[in-house]
């Protein structure tokens, strides 16, 4: 890292909030600018930890050290090129996101971490105001047809992702506006609209259609999507809010949290509604539910000036710090403040609603009691407290729960699609439904969570090759599916549910040019120590493997050969679980060993360090597959031909197989595996 010392020379150091007096009065965004020199000295906190945490607890894979580096050299260019090489919105995630990756950080462990998400909604607004971010139509169109249904972050990164490979996207969306709960479910004051709209301008340029006003279901039916596209991505997100079913509930003046959210962004964004609009001025308000739908609508209240405002939460309140039951690097459940609950009102805590009270069929009171956790079995219950009843005059009461999942009635009953155990809709490691040609994404399969999860959900989703590969002649490569697959999402048993697996692949092609590499080369200076450590590890590993494996032709003593195995995938019903990680060992083995020979020749090249991206993906590929295989449920312990699939590792080998075709002197001398792995394509 640029600053060795950095985590012990500079504090922790946020923006400041705007005055509460101030900002109560408006809908503007909460916080004020934090400059430059500021942030750069957070950027230096970020440590050489040597295994970053920050990529454990980060669903999309961001490449945090990197970028963190990259603002305290004031190489912000280069930065927003490592942040949107895994993310396709950073400026929603840098507003929105929990930051799950400081609660990673490892100068979490003894000290404040690193103010990752500051870092992060930093360099995508210096990004914009200096013009780099700009549209990225695709230079070959596949001819292929995909409909996503829904908008919210899943959607959306679905759309770009399969725009961007060259599939002619449309996107349906039942609201009037395009945006999911980015639209009407964040409150403008922790995001303001315009950050949205100036995506979708850039999406539209990509070639993204939109259809606004369209209910999958209702306005459109599922045979009539099937029938238009070549595969269809359900991005519905988990819609249906948790109620809460006791006496009174029928009472006006009760409402889920995502109504009176959605009333008041319309409200926002200058519509009348007929006027139909809930309001919290001068009323006594009881939020029931202390998440960050709750603080939402605590913030909007305050803004509404309500009388009065009370925030229940069921459970007990977390601690100041981290309990011993919560260690680091998991999240850690302690006490926060967000600016709504600066704002004022009371957070009930240990709290359970028993009953409504009304008059003239209005809501007046709640009728409440203290309970206890206790656990049994490591299910949570709670247990009444004797003589700790209370009521609680309300005028206006808010259900913010949370949500039980996506609803059933209209589009997925039309689809016909399989539902798990909690009623999301169950997907393969692929994304792949239960119907053909019909993926799915983010909360829709999920189940609730967090936006990051939705994003990193939403370019997950890859229609199979013979549906929507690329037309001959296109300089993407059609993907072999002959190569095992499992890296992304694995499962620890049959029927289990699936978990995921966080893998870091390689940056878009687009930012692996020419230009790029030159870039780099220019700033060496910065990273020639990492990369002179990469290259001593990488050749390490060749000798070590070389011990391990003395046969490079063979996956055991008795397997196939890998060489074989690729020119004649019916042989696959031959591997066995055991053969499958020595596989993923020996290609890296004879691709590291290439570039070893081929990083001598060309020395501190700009060229030697395009290549050393290029292997590194490589070897990041083959680790994930070999990690992968190591726990794919099969049903038997041989492996049926066309079971799995593994794009990652064969992709990795086309990009290290085409740089060495275009370095001096390289042309002939091409990694052994490639005409075998890559079959018959030039």
């Amino acid at each position: 890292m640029g600053k060795p010392t950095g985590f012990i020379d500079y504090s922790r150091e946020l923006p400041d909030r705007r005055p509460v007096g101030e900002r109560v009065h408006d809908y503007l965004e909460v916080y004020n600018p934090f400059p430059d020199d500021k942030l750069k000295a957070q950027g230096a906190r970020c440590m050489d930890c040597g295994i970053p945490f920050c990529h454990q607890g980060c669903p999309l894979g961001n490449l945090i050290p990197d970028w963190n580096d990259l603002v305290y050299r004031d190489q912000w260019r280069m930065a927003i090129d490592r942040l949107h090489a895994t993310n396709n919105f950073p400026e929603f995630t840098g507003k929105l996101c929990p930051a799950p990756c400081e609660a990673s950080c490892v100068l979490g462990i003894n000290s404040d971490p690193v103010t990752i998400k500051q870092i992060e909604a930093s360099i995508i607004e210096k990004a914009w105001d200096e013009g780099w971010v700009v549209p990225q139509p695709p230079a070959v169109k596949s001819g292929k047809t995909v409909g996503v249904v829904g908008s919210g972050p899943a959607g959306l990164a679905c759309a770009q992702q399969l725009a961007r490979a060259g599939h002619a996207v449309t996107v349906f969306e039942r609201a009037d506006r395009i945006g999911g709960l980015l639209r009407y479910g964040i409150p403008d004051f922790k995001m303001e609209k315009r950050h949205l709209d100036r995506r979708l301008r850039q999406m539209e340029a990509e070639g993204v259609v939109f259809r606004p006003g369209v209910n999958v279901g209702v306005d459109v039916t599922a045979q009539d999507l099937l029938a238009a596209f070549d595969a269809l991505c359900l991005c519905g997100g988990s819609t249906q809010p948790r109620d809460l079913p006791i006496e009174g509930r029928e009472l006006k003046g009760i409402y889920p949290a995502m109504h009176f959210l959605t009333m008041q962004n319309r409200r926002v964004a200058g519509d009348s509604n007929n006027g139909e609009f809930i309001f919290a001025r001068d009323k006594r308000v009881v939020i029931i539910g202390g998440g960050d739908t709750g603080a939402d609508c605590l913030g909007t209240v305050h803004r509404h000036g309500c009388k009065s405002v009370h925030q229940f939460e069921i459970v007990p309140r977390p601690p100041e710090s981290r309990a011993p039951s919560n260690p680091w690097p998991q999240w850690s459940n302690v006490f926060r403040v967000s600016s709504a609950h600066e704002e004022g009102g009371i957070r009930e805590y240990s709290i359970n609603t028993r009953r409504f009270l009304g008059s003239q069929g209005r809501v007046i009171a709640l009728e409440t009691v203290q309970v206890e956790m206790k656990t049994d079995n490591g299910r949570p219950r709670f247990v009444e407290i004797p003589g700790t009843e209370k009521v609680y005059p309300a005028d206006l009461v808010l259900l913010a729960m949370g949500f039980v999942g996506p609803e059933k009635k209209g589009m997925l009953e039309q689809f016909g699609v399989e539902l798990d155990a909690l009623g999301n809709v169950q997907a393969d490691a692929g994304k792949r439904t239960s119907v053909a040609k019909v993926f799915t994404a983010g909360d829709m399969t999920r189940g609730q969570s967090l936006i990051v999860w939705a994003i990193a959900e939403g370019r997950q989703p890859r229609p199979e090759p013979d549906r929507l590969g690329h037309r001959r002649g296109s300089p993407r490569r059609p993907i072999d599916r002959r190569i095992p697959h499992g890296c992304f999402r694995t499962s620890q048993a049959a029927g289990a549910r699936q978990s995921r697996t966080t893998v870091h692949l390689s940056r878009p092609a687009r930012q692996r040019s020419t230009e790029r590499a030159e870039r780099i080369g220019s700033q060496k200076s910065m990273n020639i120590a990492r990369r002179e450590k990469m290259v001593a590890v990488l050749g390490a590993m060749v000798g070590v493997l070389s011990i391990l494996m003395p046969v490079p032709g063979a996956l055991g003593q008795t397997g196939p050969g890998y060489q074989e195995l690729f020119q004649d995938p019916a042989r696959t019903d031959q591997l066995t679980r055991a053969d499958l990680p020595n596989m993923g060992r020996l290609v890296v083995l004879e691709a590291t060993s290439m570039f070893v020979h081929a990083r001598s020749e060309l020395r501190d090249s700009p060229d030697s360090y395009r290549l050393l991206d290029e292997i590194t993906t490589l070897w990041n590929a083959a680790d994930a597959f070999t990690a992968a295989v190591s726990f794919y449920p099969l049903e038997s312990q041989r492996i049926q031909a066309g079971r799995l699939t593994f794009p990652e590792l064969e992709e990795a080998f086309y990009r290290v197989r085409r740089t060495l075709g275009t370095l001096p002197g390289m042309a002939t001398r091409t990694p052994k595996i490639s005409s075998t792995c890559t079959g018959s394509s030039p």
